[in-house]
């Protein structure tokens, strides 16, 4: 690859290039013919990759049938199949070993594999995102939990993760098998990634989750399903996030890899000691704030210390106001800290855009505000909610229509709400057909309404 973007930039520094440019040059500095991948830009579409496997006891072999579908589109009516790069590993259900590893290429509509295996092995597909594609495979939950657990590549691991627990909060699967594995996993990936296992406490958003669902969406039950669950592991391991937490105190800033992902363990630990009730998460997050070292620290105690309705949530509010307030960037934190509260209400958030310091000219201090709110859509699918994003559109109609476009679009999936809030959300979109006059937000508009 590098011999290939040296030649590319030896070759055409400065000039007009297209992308077979690019993918010829490649192919030189490889020794490899690359110009089928040419095809990803060729035709439109998000290849599914599904696999099913076998285990053959007697001949010790794991056979493995991958076939690729891309969905059809106006005027390509039959995608070809294309060139998928697909990283693979086979672990050893007993034992969590991995017994091989392959680099395969899908090139084909459907492809079999066979590879020597001793034991039954659980398949782990897509490792390191090898390619931009769907994987579709019938793991079960065990599966997942058991990837979760044993997987080295930190992708596959995460990947699985958010499987899971999309089948526990979407599907109502049992959480104790999630619950299990990450008492098992999370320690031991904390101390040699902490990045990693910040992010391994990721829970799919709720919007995301309301992505997921095409009818009769109730924001109330995926939010008290979602509480559940991180409730659940807060309590499950709350005698770890004390003594992790006190190992990693705050020093001198470095800009590494290593200190980047301590800072987001951090954050991530300190949440999870105010979700669990511990004793000590105040004082440890005005610590935190007061003697932080860069802005992911002093904006994460603060975070933690307003969301959780600290007493001391208003002097410290001031506080970043006043050290900050000549610091743009630092001011749209300021303004989504209070926007992202679960606590914020519509009202609270039109207060927010009142503020002497919210500026209507500025789009990054608007989606500071809405942004953030968009994130609770409790207070979102409300009357006022949506009659706020609904005001704010009519506001830049004039102003800014492709940011009152956006603001629009964050009531794009109104259809599938349940009963009386999809009634309530036809009423306030309908009611702006004759109050927008540019093209952005009339399109905008129309499109929402054709989604009955």
């Amino acid at each position: 690859y590098r011999r290939g973007t040296d030649a590319y930039f030896a070759d055409h520094d400065g000039k007009a290039v297209m992308v077979e440019d690019l993918i010829q040059s490649l192919s030189r500095g490889s020794g490899v013919d690359l110009s089928a991948f040419l095809q990803w830009y060729n035709q439109p579409g998000t290849p599914c990759l599904k696999g099913v496997g076998r285990f053959d006891p007697a001949q010790q072999r794991y056979f493995l049938t991958l076939r690729q579908e891309t969905p059809s589109k106006p005027n390509y009516p039959a995608p070809k199949p294309l060139p998928i790069p697909m990283a693979l590993a086979l672990l050893d259900k007993a034992s969590g070993e991995i017994q091989h590893e392959a680099m395969l290429l899908l090139d084909q509509a459907e492809q079999q594999f066979d590879f020597p295996c001793a034991n039954e092995p659980v398949l782990s597909l897509l490792r390191d995102f090898s390619a931009p594609v769907l994987v579709d495979v019938a793991y079960s939950d065990d599966d997942l939990a058991f990837l979760l657990h044993h997987e080295t590549n930190g992708f596959n691991q995460w990947q699985a993760l958010q499987l899971l627990l999309e089948r526990i909060l979407l599907e109502q699967h049992p959480a104790t098998v999630w619950l299990d594995a990450m008492a098992d996993t999370l320690q031991e990936v904390a101390s040699r990634d902490p990045l990693l296992a910040s992010r391994l406490l990721d829970v799919p958003t709720e919007n995301y989750l309301a992505s997921r669902i095409v009818s009769q969406y109730d924001p109330a039950v995926i939010h008290e399903r979602r509480e559940a669950v991180l409730n659940a592991l807060s309590q499950r391991l709350q005698d770890f996030w004390l003594k992790a937490y006190q190992e990693l105190p705050i020093v001198h800033y470095q800009d590494t890899s290593l200190a980047m992902g301590q800072r987001a363990w951090r954050n991530a630990v300190l949440a999870m000691l105010f979700r669990c009730g511990n004793d000590q998460a105040e004082a440890l997050a005005l610590s935190q704030y007061q003697t932080a070292s860069c802005m992911t620290e002093r904006l994460g105690a603060l975070r933690q210390l307003v969301w959780n309705q600290s007493t001391h949530a208003a002097s410290l509010l001031d506080d970043f106001r006043n050290r900050f307030e000549q610091e743009a960037l630092a001011m749209d934190l300021w303004f989504g800290v209070q926007a992202g509260n679960p606590a914020t209400t519509a009202a609270d958030a039109r207060l927010l855009t009142q503020h002497p310091l919210f500026d209507l000219g500025t789009p990054n201090r608007i989606r500071s505000v809405t942004g953030n709110f968009a994130a609770n859509p409790v207070q979102v699918w409300t009357p006022e909610g949506m009659a706020f994003y609904a005001n704010l559109a009519k506001i830049l109609d004039e102003k800014n229509p492709v940011l009152g476009s956006r603001q629009l679009q964050v009531l794009s999936r109104w259809y599938t709400l349940k009963e009386p809030l999809r009634q309530q959300a036809l009423e306030i979109l309908q009611g702006l057909k004759t109050q927008l006059h540019s093209s952005s937000l009339v399109e905008t508009l129309t499109n929402l309404l054709k989604m009955q």
